[in-house]
């Protein structure tokens, strides 16, 4: 379960902003599917200060970041860091404050600020 300011991210589901929420490609193998990409979801409140394209670049970065997770053995201990800790991604000049939920394949920005230079 995501928490944020908001609350949970399952109780702001409503509220998220979604980026993208895909689907990879299937190949013919049957009627096998290739599992669903991760979702990213921003319930940052900030969020409309950013400029459009720093989005964008956090967009791409956490999409990767998705694939990469997807790479991660179920039993490595770095899932129990990444449910309890909100992780952070610099991107454009801007700090953006993330959770990972698993069970859901969601990242969600929970918080983003404008690093001061």
């Amino acid at each position: 379960m995501i928490v944020g300011r908001g609350g949970t991210f399952s109780s702001i589901s409503q509220r998220v902003t979604p980026i993208t929420t895909r689907r990879m490609a299937c190949r013919n193998e049957g009627s096998k599917l290739v599992p669903v990409a991760w979702s990213v979801g921003i319930v940052a409140t900030h969020v409309e200060s950013v400029p459009v394209a720093v989005l964008s670049r956090l967009k791409q970065r956490l999409a990767e970041m998705g694939l990469s997770l997807d790479a991660l053995g179920r039993e490595s201990p770095l899932w129990d860091s990444l449910r309890e800790s909100p992780m952070r991604l610099h991107v454009g000049g801007w700090c953006f404050l993330y959770r990972i939920d698993r069970a859901q394949k969601a990242i969600a920005v929970i918080d983003c600020f404008e690093v001061p230079t």
